[in-house]
Formats: C-alpha cells, structure tokens, sequence
C-alpha cells in the first residue's frame, strides 16, 4: 500500500491492483429512510439536529477501480477491493471515529448498483452532482 495525497493505491508486487480515495466527511441521513437498528446505531457517533436529519461522521470513498491496464483487472476481483477498503476504512476509524462509510455512483450504473448492495450497502440518499448535475445514489456499510 502506497499513500500519495488522499489516495491509496494497493500493490502487488510490482503491480497497483486497485486504486481508491479515502475522506473523512459529515453526511446526512434521513432518520425515516432507515430502520430502527441503523438509527440506533448512528445515534452513537452521530448529531440529530431535532428534524428529520442526522448528522453522520462517516470515511467517503471516492473512485474505487480496478486497474484494467494489461489484464490486470484479472488480479482482484471487486470484492476482493471492497474487503481491502473495508479493512483500510476500520483501521482509520480507529483514529478518527464514526460507524459508517460510504460511497456513491451514477445513479444508471445498474450493475454496480447491484454490486454494491450485494455487498451490505445500503442506499440512503441520492444528490445531483455539482459539476455536472449527474444524479448519485449514495450507499452506506457500517464499520
């Protein structure tokens, strides 16, 4: 593993297999989008403003990839690079806190949408993108 700024790249050898960003960033969850359990466990670590919204301390992580350049897609596979992320996202939150990370994606990728839900994500909100008004879905995993 190799930090350079706030990306990790994760060698093999001699080989990046995977590419992801890590940011530690407040997000916002609808308390009536979510079950009772995943409230009470936010409330933990998070800040209910009085309204409908929670105030969640969470790890984004941005851009996760596979490196497909010379067939090295075939080195991991993608739920091999969210176990790394995973492990990467717990050793953070032993220094910076929180319960959850999260990640997002256009919301017509339908496939990586499936990924990720087979995977224990759960959607919990959506936005437009700021640079190009794209719509993300936004899916969260407990630590």
């Amino acid at each position: 593993m190799q930090k350079s700024g706030s990306n990790l790249f994760y060698f093999c050898g001699k080989q990046i297999h995977c590419i992801f960003t890590l940011a530690n960033k407040l997000i916002q969850v609808q308390k009536s989008k979510i079950s009772k359990t995943v409230l009470k466990r936010l409330l933990r670590t998070a800040e209910d403003s009085g309204g409908d919204f929670l105030n969640v301390p969470s790890v984004l992580v941005a851009q996760p990839g596979k490196n497909y350049a010379d067939g090295n897609n075939s080195l991991i596979t993608g739920q091999e690079l969210l176990l790394i992320i995973h492990y990467f996202v717990r050793e953070i939150q032993k220094y910076i806190g929180g319960a959850v990370y999260f990640l997002e994606c256009d919301s017509d990728r339908h496939k990586v949408i499936e990924f990720y839900k087979r995977n224990g994500f759960v959607l919990f909100s959506e936005r437009k993108a700021k640079s190009n008004g794209v719509n993300l879905l936004q899916f969260m995993k407990k630590i």
